[in-house]
């Protein structure tokens, strides 16, 4: 287990919360596997808990306040822990994606009317570390595609900030 997913784990079990259960049984269950070195299983597994954390992203993008700080990070650890196996599988292109997948759904909630407050400020709180996995994640042949989707990340970011300033 990395020192994030550490990190993750340990800020979890301080919460009693249920609605994030499915979610974190799929991943420590991908975890397992890919630890074991069945990467393939764990694709299918992390790819089930990129699902989740995309549902209850949107749930909170849909007013569901509770949610919006769990929400982000949820997207951030579900994106690099499937993009790492993708890596692992030889899916450059696909771990690629789903970076990009991940960072274009923030840029989104970020310039969005409708989403809540409380979800783009979980968005401003998050984008940095989804970013810097995404630049940092050695994926060569897609270096242009992912500094691209870095860049967009990075200015949406501090678009949304300038407007909470005026």
């Amino acid at each position: 287990m990395t020192d994030s997913q550490a990190a993750w784990a340990e800020n979890l079990s301080e919460r009693p919360n249920t609605f994030d259960r499915t979610w974190r049984a799929v991943t420590e269950t991908a975890n397992r596997m890919f630890d074991r070195g069945d990467f393939a299983s764990a694709a299918e597994l992390y790819s089930s808990a990129y699902h989740e954390a995309r549902m209850r992203f949107a749930e909170a993008w849909n007013g569901a306040d509770y949610l919006a700080s769990y929400a982000a990070p949820m997207m951030v650890v579900s994106a690099g822990n499937a993009a790492r196996n993708l890596l692992r599988l030889g899916k450059t292109e696909a771990a690629a994606d789903q970076f990009i997948s991940a960072i274009n759904i923030f840029v989104e909630a970020l310039s969005s009317r409708r989403a809540e407050p409380a979800l783009k400020d979980a968005c401003v709180q998050h984008m940095p570390r989804l970013v810097s996995s995404a630049v940092s994640s050695s994926i060569d042949t897609e270096h242009e595609r992912l500094v691209a989707a870095a860049e967009r990340g990075k200015i949406s970011v501090l678009d949304y900030l300038k407007a909470q300033a005026h």
